[in-house]
């Protein structure tokens, strides 16, 4: 057997109280964590992305799904993939909202840009400091970070950004982090089983 389905099995037996926004009281978080974290039902793209990337890896297609949900979700007009390869995600991407300008690293924005969706993979990658990663964001904003728990810096900077003065809502997925931007709402971090 696979050792990535045994410590995905384990992972969901350790969180199994946080399943499909269990304890979530906020409704806006709720039908975020139920609509669109762990959305179960089959998206209209979901067939015809599978076919055009077939020798995409388990874990690699449910995180590019979870990127098509929430892009459907946000209606970016931006998005900023960092440390990952445009395809198939830019793909997974634009099949959530069509209209998003997708660009790779951040040699293609300027200091002024910011991304309404921002996606870093944090492990295999040199890590970005929390300021100049958070600069790439603003109010209303998504990041996705991609391998919080990989080793002990990217524990740190997944810790670092739950205290930051301008992080409001956090999800902790266990092998990723979505970090939402809204200088309206009080500080909130959940624990989701994904």
């Amino acid at each position: 057997m696979d050792m990535y389905y045994v410590k995905r099995a384990a992972v969901w037996l350790y969180r199994w109280k946080h399943c499909r926004g269990f304890g979530v009281q906020s409704p806006t978080d709720y039908r975020f964590v139920r609509y669109v974290i762990n959305e179960h039902a089959p998206f209209y793209a979901y067939h015809d992305l599978q076919v055009q990337y077939p020798h995409l890896k388990h874990e690699d297609r449910r995180f590019a799904r979870l990127l098509l949900r929430i892009a459907n979700y946000r209606q970016p007009a931006s998005c900023l993939l960092l440390g990952m390869p445009a395809s198939p995600y830019q793909a997974y991407i634009q099949a959530g909202c069509r209209h998003t300008v997708v660009n790779e690293g951040v040699g293609e924005m300027t200091d002024a840009d910011a991304a309404d969706l921002v996606c870093c993979q944090l492990s295999g990658t040199q890590l970005p400091d929390v300021e100049s990663l958070l600069s790439l964001t603003r109010d209303a904003s998504i990041l996705v970070l991609r391998g919080i728990r990989h080793d002990s810096h990217t524990r740190q900077m997944w810790s670092a950004l739950l205290g930051h003065p301008s992080v409001s809502i956090t999800y902790d997925l266990y092998g990723c982090g979505i970090i939402i931007f809204d200088n309206k709402r009080y500080k909130q971090n959940y624990i989701i089983n994904f």
